[in-house]
């Protein structure tokens, strides 16, 4: 058998494939991998936080693990962190949580991961509303999927930082190896954006 890949990423991928489909069925898979894409991006989200989280609610409940997160960091715009360890260019990573609409669009999702009530076979206008809803909440993920941070940063009293980044290929691996020293100082200009980059835009 093929590889399956369960990341986030990996499930946006094949939404993807879904939505770029020509056949109504394809619909119905696009959601089932939408749901399990943000699923996974918010658990992702919740093992690297663990140790701040009294509890860890399973990843299937979307919305507890969202009020979980939400205690720890109560906002839907996305973290930019600029970090200087003087000897490198800066490198700039993201926090891109999940938003509350996307949360919300997540559990809608469930509407098509069950028989409809009617029958839809004759129902144009309701596939194309599907459709646009579909690609909408594809475009929210993949924006949560965007970011390299797994958490935002957070100030100790010792006034240390500590946060969880996602360590990818295409990484530049020299600035990792700054991050991972024990006793290396950085400056860190922390901003809040409601937006990435338009240069970091979905791809549908």
């Amino acid at each position: 058998m093929l590889p399956f890949d369960e990341t986030s990423r990996g499930h946006l991928a094949r939404a993807r494939k879904r939505l770029e489909g020509d056949d109504r069925a394809d619909l119905f898979y696009a959601a089932l991998e939408l749901r399990f894409c943000v699923e996974a991006r918010q658990n992702d989200y919740v093992q690297a936080q663990s140790r701040y989280l009294k509890s860890i609610p399973a990843a299937h409940k979307i919305g507890n693990q969202a009020a979980a997160l939400r205690r720890l960091f109560d906002r839907d715009e996305t973290l930019r962190v600029e970090i200087d360890f003087h000897d490198l260019p800066p490198k700039v990573l993201y926090y891109t949580p999940v938003t509350n609409e996307l949360k919300k669009s997540a559990e809608k999702l469930g509407d098509l991961l069950h028989i409809q009530k009617v029958r839809r076979s004759g129902d144009e206008a309701w596939w194309l509303s599907q459709k646009s809803f579909l690609l909408q909440t594809y475009r929210s993920a993949w924006y949560a999927c965007r970011g390299e941070m797994l958490s935002p940063l957070l100030l100790l009293r010792d006034k240390s930082v500590v946060g969880a980044i996602e360590l990818v290929a295409d990484q530049d691996p020299l600035f990792f190896e700054r991050i991972g020293e024990v006793g290396r100082t950085a400056i860190f200009n922390v901003s809040y954006i409601d937006k990435l980059p338009a240069d970091l835009s979905p791809d549908i």
